[in-house]
Formats: structure tokens, C-alpha cells, sequence
């Protein structure tokens, strides 16, 4: 039993150790986008953790629109599945045309596309870029951020078109430091936005808005569960906000160092019991 303890209180000093080297990182991440403005690069890895493809928010009323306006439509083999739809779950090989093709025929199958007109490379081609498009209107890898929204973070983005996007994508799911770098940017977007009230910056990364004052429709809509079985905005954000106040020991979120500590309370978050196994937002 003395043993067992031991070894109990050796493994939460190497949880504790290993959850202040992670800040500590994340801290580093976050100053060097500061000072630098610019996105880092990383090693490329196959990590199912940053190839986390959440489709349920590409089906939600304005990205439908959107979609809608350009032409794209989700096929209904999508539409019928309730949960995460996985299509990497052991992370993303580093093979970029087997990516698109994987990518294509998931989300833009030839039958659900192709014309008599069309030729061969034509169908192709609006395959790839409807795939993209719904790719950048779901939330993805490990912080699940929607491109659509966010990609300007990610140097070329903005002037690229969506075939352009879609490699653009791929490398995203396959480096964790753009990845982090592209939550850091939004972040410290929202703390700007929110004064640092860091339940106000969880409920606007998670469906774009803040809860609003006690005595708004917003708020009190804040409680129910979103679209296609999502939690709550209140769940969400109370939790994220717990985390950062327990493991910050403030209410505010001000400094980059206070940053790197919610930014850490997102990832779990996301990556822990919220999207596990591509399951969630």
C-alpha cells in the first residue's frame, strides 16, 4: 500500500510536470507569434489527434447557405450520420494525392457531382473544390477551428483559391505548430474582444458569440443544446472558464502567459472529452 502510494504521488508529480512544460510551450508559441506576426513551421506528422474532420458544422444554417451559394450540397451518406464522420482516424499520411482522393470521395462522390456534360477533369476539378469548401466550413484538428472563418491566419490563404485552400488544409492537419499557431491568433482575437473574460472567449470560440447579459434571449438560449445534439454554450464555456480559473488562479485572461494557460483549458477541451475520437463540435 505504501508502495502503490508512491508510485500514486510520483505519477501526479510527472502529470503536474508534464502539464507546465505544455505551458510553457504554449507560452513560448503565443509570444513568438506576437512578436514575429508571422506562422511558424513544423514537423509534419500522421496524429489522428490534428486530423480531427467534424462535418456537423458545415451542416449548421449558414455554412448551408453558403454552401448553398456556391453550388455545393453535402451528400446525404453525410447528412444520415448523426455523429463525427471519421475519415482519417489514424491521422493523415503523407501522401497529398491520396489525401484528395480520400477527401473527394467522401465528401464530393462522382454520382453526387458528375453531369453527362461535364468531362472527366471538369468533375474532378468541381470535386475538389466542393470538398474543399466543406472541409473549410467544418471544424478541424485538434482546436476544431472552422478555415472558412480563420484560415486568414495561415500565410496564402487569403488570395488562394479553393483548390489552392484544399493543400493548404492537408498541410494544416499535418503540422501541430500551424495549428497552434492559428488557436493562438483566434484567442488572443477574442480576449481583445471579451476584456479577457475568459467565459465570454470560450462561448465565442465555440459558436462564434459570447452568452450575452442575464437578461437577453442570448443568454438564455446559452443553456439549450445546439444543433445536431451539441452541448450546450453554457457547459462549454463554464467548463473551459473553470479550467483557466483553477489552473491560472485569476479571473481574467490578460497577459500572453495567462493566453498559453486557456489556450491549454481549449485544447482539453477539444481533443479531451469534447471531441474524442472525432466525436463533438
Amino acid at each position: 500500500m505504501f508502495g502503490g502510494r508512491i508510485y500514486a504521488m510520483a505519477g501526479k508529480r510527472l502529470s503536474n510536470f508534464q502539464a507546465v512544460v505544455t505551458c510553457l510551450v504554449l507560452a513560448l508559441i503565443v509570444l513568438i507569434s506576437h512578436l514575429l506576426d508571422t506562422m511558424p513551421t513544423g514537423e509534419e506528422v500522421k496524429d489522428p489527434r490534428f486530423a480531427l474532420i467534424q462535418l456537423k458544422a458545415a451542416q449548421n444554417g449558414a455554412n448551408t447557405q453558403w454552401l448553398a451559394s456556391k453550388g455545393v450540397s453535402i451528400p446525404q451518406h453525410i447528412k444520415d450520420k448523426k455523429n463525427a464522420y471519421q475519415i482519417f482516424p489514424e491521422g493523415v499520411d503523407d501522401d497529398y494525392d491520396e489525401f484528395v482522393t480520400i477527401v473527394i470521395d467522401v465528401l464530393q462522390p462522382k454520382d453526387h457531382v458528375y453531369s453527362a456534360a461535364m468531362s472527366e477533369s471538369a468533375c474532378r476539378d468541381k470535386r475538389v473544390e466542393g470538398a474543399a469548401m466543406i472541409l473549410g466550413a467544418s471544424a478541424i484538428g485538434k482546436y476544431q477551428v472552422l478555415l472558412r472563418h480563420h484560415g486568414k491566419y495561415i500565410k496564402g490563404w487569403d488570395s488562394a483559391d479553393w483548390e489552392e485552400r484544399m493543400k493548404i488544409m492537408y498541410k494544416y492537419i499535418r503540422t501541430p505548430a500551424i495549428q497552434d499557431y492559428v488557436s493562438v491568433c483566434l484567442l488572443r482575437k477574442l480576449r481583445d474582444e471579451h476584456d479577457g473574460d475568459p467565459k465570454q472567449m470560450a462561448s465565442a470560440y465555440y459558436s462564434g458569440g459570447g452568452t450575452g447579459s442575464i437578461i437577453s434571449l442570448t443568454y438564455w438560449k446559452s443553456w439549450m443544446p445546439s444543433f445536431s445534439g451539441f452541448g450546450s454554450k453554457h457547459g462549454y464555456s463554464n467548463s473551459v472558464a473553470g479550467c483557466y480559473k483553477s489552473r491560472a488562479n485569476k479571473s481574467t485572461v490578460e497577459t500572453d502567459e495567462d493566453l498559453a494557460v486557456f489556450h491549454g483549458c481549449i485544447a482539453r477541451q477539444e481533443s479531451g472529452g469534447h471531441a474524442k475520437k472525432g466525436e463533438g463540435k
